[in-house]
């Protein structure tokens, strides 16, 4: 059971400081020089920074990531990638067209000697020639190999002419399954069994 509002007479729920949201939320208007500030993100981010043992290594972002595993970090009321901000701190801001790229492929590192300014098409093309792209695999998530006759493109990727063969294979015995079943009255798996045999 949550506490109760510290507040006379409120009986709502604790949020902050023993009291209810209401009752915070007029303290903190009444108190303002009791609320501690945030230190600048300069601060912030240089003591995120100061115990790094190991100065030539990663520096393993330790706080917030985003999906892709790169660091965030809260710089003047927006979320940026932390290596960013560590860049700007020590280097400045980074001129427009261009992006940081890491030298050792490890988002959540903020090394600086590990980061270095190129275009989208430098980041690619040093992620193709280091094989972490996709179009550099010889097989597909099913092991066909890409193939001049078994390779087709498609909205900018490659795509598997097997197992888009196999998929129209298979959506088309759904639906002659469905029909059979339909037609004659019976559940699918009957009709599976009437179309595959009992052991398909």
């Amino acid at each position: 059971m949550k506490a109760e509002c510290s507040a006379e007479d409120c009986a709502r729920p604790a949020q902050a400081r023993g009291m209810c949201t209401m009752h915070h939320a007029r303290w903190k208007r009444r108190h303002p020089e009791q609320i501690a500030k945030r230190p600048p993100w300069v601060e912030r981010l240089a003591a995120a920074i100061a115990n790094v043992a190991d100065h030539d290594g990663c520096w393993e972002w330790s706080g917030q990531r985003n999906l892709a595993g790169y660091g965030l970090f809260a710089k003047e009321g927006h979320s940026q990638g932390a290596h960013r901000a560590v860049w700007e701190l020590i280097h400045g801001p980074i001129p427009a067209g261009m992006i940081l790229c890491h030298s050792c492929d490890n988002p959540p590192c903020c090394n600086p000697s590990h980061l270095w300014l190129g275009t989208q098409a430098e980041n690619l093309a040093d992620a193709s020639a280091k094989g972490r792209l996709k179009r550099t695999s010889t097989h597909c998530k099913r092991g066909h190999e890409f193939t001049p006759e078994n390779t087709y493109l498609s909205n900018g990727g490659r795509g598997c002419r097997q197992c888009s063969a196999d998929r129209y294979r298979a959506r088309r015995e759904i639906a002659a399954r469905d029909e059979v079943a339909e037609r004659y009255g019976i559940t699918y798996r009957q009709a599976r069994i009437a179309t595959k045999g009992p052991f398909a």
